[in-house]
């Protein structure tokens, strides 16, 4: 079947869920515990983007990650932008 050339892009989309969760504890940790807000007022897509700029800089990414790096770049995150703009303007 052809299905086992579309699970080499599952690491790279694991990994992104990985850093996205880490940056919004993060995000938690430092706006709502250290900074005594109610809510954070620090971007956890800001913190995913250094997180990922350390993690990048400090291991070597694996091929076999890149693959599901790039489809999530490409096609998942431009979908999400695409459907949240659409709702924000409906309302």
């Amino acid at each position: 079947m052809d299905y086992k050339k579309y699970l080499v892009i599952l690491p790279g989309i694991i990994l992104t869920f990985v850093l996205y969760t880490l940056s919004q504890g993060f995000n938690n940790i430092i706006g709502i515990e250290l900074l005594g807000y109610e809510k954070s007022p620090i971007s956890t897509a800001m913190i995913a983007i250094l997180l990922g700029m350390v993690f990048g800089n400090i291991f070597q990414i694996i091929l076999l990650m890149m693959i599901g790096l790039d489809f999530t770049q490409k096609y998942i995150l431009k979908t999400w932008n695409y459907l949240s703009w659409n709702s924000i303007k409906t309302i």
